[in-house]
């Protein structure tokens, strides 16, 4: 169990987290020229993108998941469980990522989010989610995480993701998990 410094630093950089995401969809209002609805195609693509693949994980789809991101694409976990600034996990290339998700789907039972909040910018380049987790674990469990998401795009898939979630959270729901101990 996390206690003491860490415990505070992991708060202290959720609510950064947070401020940031919020000041990104702030951003994005004011950015689209003043007319309120992002009226540039690209953005629009890639939000519908960004909630196929939101859809995608709910759904467990490692095909579907697989087929969203580019061959070189990354995936990290920014938030560390030992407080450095290294990521803890990272995944690289299509085959990497595809056994991320597979396992992912292998612990939970059903994956939903709720309350996504999702802001498209740099043109429609890098679109960021914000949401809660309203998961099961594959033993039936309840696991309700909050999660923010930096899904980079290039030409239409996902080049590079940043998945944010708390590691608190994560270690009460699965104490025996070796970054847990």
């Amino acid at each position: 169990m996390l206690k003491g410094p860490t415990v505070r630093r992991t708060k202290r950089l959720l609510v950064l987290l947070l401020a940031l995401a919020a000041t990104l969809s702030l951003g994005t209002a004011a950015t689209a020229g003043g007319r309120g609805e992002l009226d540039q195609p690209r953005e629009r693509l890639t939000e519908r993108r960004t909630h196929e693949f939101l859809h995608a994980v709910e759904r467990e789809d490692v095909a579907a998941l697989t087929a969203m991101v580019t061959a070189d694409v990354t995936l990290t976990h920014p938030i560390t469980f030992s407080g450095n600034q290294e990521p803890d996990g990272a995944y690289v290339g299509r085959a990497q990522v595809a056994g991320y998700f597979q396992q992912v789907a292998d612990t939970m039972g059903r994956i939903e989010f709720t309350g996504e909040r999702i802001s498209v910018v740099a043109g429609g380049e890098t679109s960021i989610v914000e949401a809660k987790g309203d998961f099961l674990t594959a033993d039936g469990r309840p696991y309700r995480n909050v999660y923010l998401f930096r899904l980079d795009w290039e030409r239409g898939r996902i080049a590079d993701v940043a998945e944010y979630g708390n590691p608190i959270t994560y270690c009460q729901t699965f104490p025996v998990a070796p970054v847990c101990g």
